[in-house]
């Protein structure tokens, strides 16, 4: 017979199991983060830069609504890091670490919603932590500060939570309809995509609406407005928050915007494609990894449809009567997913988004994908422990092996830039910089170098994001993200001009500098060429470029 001390031993045994069970998915997050963190692996860009110089500007008093130059992203996750930079201080590593541990919070709160949903799960909920923690290469390439996926995944599995929560024991607690309105606030205002995850929980408290909890749902409602003001007050003062003018807006055809998804999005969305790259990864190995996920989603819809969703009811699931031989996705929580699905192929396909081949606009999909993942891993897992085990320890082999295999040549490393001429790396910057610098430190280039160059110098050297990086030479207004750096080099008097040695701008620039009698030298350094020393002042807008629409000078080859 067990003694109370006996109890109390095998009681702390037991809470020690658990929380290394749990703890260790975090742990690995953090190292494979650690590792992947320096601009060595992962390298720094411009798109970075800017949420990042965002992120500065706000501690020296700029209170930007928006992130620079766009009208669809807002700054609240800029406000979060610079909270950050006030203690720690502004540097790259710095900022990454914000977004690992927005990253940390998502993989919380989808685990925690990923035990509502497989009520009986001995193994599934832990794989579903798992796979968030040694993700898809897709996942992890996302992760910088670039363009808010972090925080993304971070306040969509808030959104998912709470709203689940809400529809059963949390549906009295006025405290947790404020909360859910304030975060679903933040989100609108943050990333439009966050609709993904709002829309469906707004549905099924649609459903299950009911007149006596009408004053949370109105109290919600003005936390929610209240959290995305910024949105609002952009939209009204005639702010084009929903569509940007300055952006091309053809769409191609449906049928070759879904061959795109099947072809490019899909496979990186499932880690056998690296998202800068066009080709599979290890052909031999994707094929059953591809299978497996195929699989998963198979599984899960032939459980929804043995389960007759038809026929669902409003009644807090039982755990206790739970089927512990057949384990399936709560009803209620599995529309939740098939809603998130339905939404976000609504808005890929109805919008610009399904114009990108990265597969960057699909990550609102992986909590959906690993839960239902863990749903077949705790289906085998009943029929045989060592196989599911060893499948959910194949798949984190593979996603950690392409993560490895990515760092091995940089550039490209770990990117999130998907054209190679512009994977220019770090390794030549200081040396830029330092020449720039002893020249004046203003001067012109293109988006791609002018605002990593501006963080990494500290703005000592500024160059006005004038030219265009394209091989058509077409600029558009959007590449000015930062009004005034354009100010500031127009102040200078001596002004240096900043390429990658772009072929068909190359040619133009040095034939307006010919044709207006001016005398340049050039400086090569790495990937960069420099024209300094120029015999006079002469800005993009002058020869024809940094305009929307540009003459070509007489001579240009064509």
């Amino acid at each position: 017979m067990l003694t109370h001390s006996s109890w109390s031993r095998l009681s702390n045994s037991l809470s020690w199991r658990f929380v290394l069970l749990i703890g260790a998915p975090f742990i690995a997050t953090i190292a494979l983060r650690i590792f992947l963190i320096p601009i060595q692996r992962m390298p720094f860009d411009s798109d970075e830069a800017i949420f990042l110089l965002m992120s500065r500007h706000i501690l020296a008093g700029e209170r930007p609504l928006f992130f620079y130059g766009e009208a669809y992203g807002g700054s609240a996750d800029s406000y979060f890091t610079a909270l950050f930079y006030y203690f720690f201080g502004d540097t790259i590593t710095v900022a990454r670490l914000v977004q690992s541990l927005e990253y940390l919070i998502g993989m919380l709160f989808t685990y925690l919603l990923a035990r509502r949903l497989l009520p009986v799960a001995r193994l599934g909920s832990l794989a579903v932590l798992w796979l968030m923690a040694l993700p898809p290469l897709l996942m992890t390439t996302w992760a910088t500060p670039a363009v808010l996926y972090a925080v993304v995944i971070c306040l969509g599995g808030i959104i998912s939570y709470l709203g689940y929560r809400l529809l059963w024991e949390d549906a009295d607690r006025l405290w947790r309809w404020l909360i859910f309105g304030a975060v679903c606030g933040l989100a609108f205002w943050t990333f439009g995509i966050l609709v993904v995850y709002m829309l469906p929980v707004f549905l099924l408290f649609l459903w299950r609406f009911q007149w006596k909890r009408l004053h949370y749902y109105i109290l919600s409602a003005a936390a929610f407005f209240l959290f995305s003001l910024p949105w609002w007050t952009q939209a009204l003062s005639g702010l084009q928050v929903i569509q940007n003018p300055d952006q091309p807006t053809f769409v191609p055809p449906f049928m070759f915007r879904l061959f795109a998804f099947f072809a490019l999005t899909l496979p990186g969305f499932l880690g056998i494609r690296e998202p800068w790259a066009p080709n599979i990864i290890w052909p031999i190995l994707a094929l059953p990894v591809f299978l497996f996920y195929l699989a998963a989603i198979l599984y899960a819809i032939s459980c929804a449809r043995r389960r007759s969703l038809r026929s669902v009811r409003f009644l807090k699931p039982d755990r206790s009567k739970a089927n512990e031989n057949q384990p399936g996705i709560e009803p209620v929580g599995f529309i939740l997913l098939g809603l998130q699905v339905i939404t976000w192929l609504a808005l890929y396909f109805g919008t610009r988004f399904s114009l990108d081949a990265t597969g960057r606009y699909i990550l609102p999909l992986y909590p959906v994908l690993f839960i239902i993942v863990g749903l077949l891993l705790e289906r085998i897992y009943r029929w045989r422990r060592p196989a599911a085990i060893g499948l959910l320890a194949a798949i984190l082999v593979f996603n950690l092996a392409t993560h490895l295999r990515a760092v091995q040549t940089v550039p490209p490393g770990i990117t999130a830039q998907m054209n190679p001429v512009f994977w220019f790396g770090n390794e030549f910057d200081q040396e830029l910089i330092a020449f720039v610098k002893d020249r004046g430190g203003y001067g012109y280039s293109h988006h791609w170098i002018s605002y990593k160059i501006a963080f990494l110098s500290d703005e000592q050297v500024i160059l006005a994001s004038y030219l265009p990086y394209r091989p058509d030479l077409n600029w558009w207004p959007l590449d000015d993200r930062y009004a005034p750096y354009a100010a500031a080099v127009a102040a200078s008097p001596n002004r240096v001009y900043v390429t990658h040695r772009e072929p068909n701008l190359e040619n133009y620039l040095q034939t307006a500098f010919t044709e207006q009698a001016i005398a340049y030298q050039t400086k090569d350094i790495g990937p960069y060429r420099v024209y300094y020393n120029l015999s006079g002042i002469i800005t993009p807008q002058e020869m024809g470029l940094g305009l929307p629409q540009k003459p070509a000078p007489k001579n240009q080859a064509e």
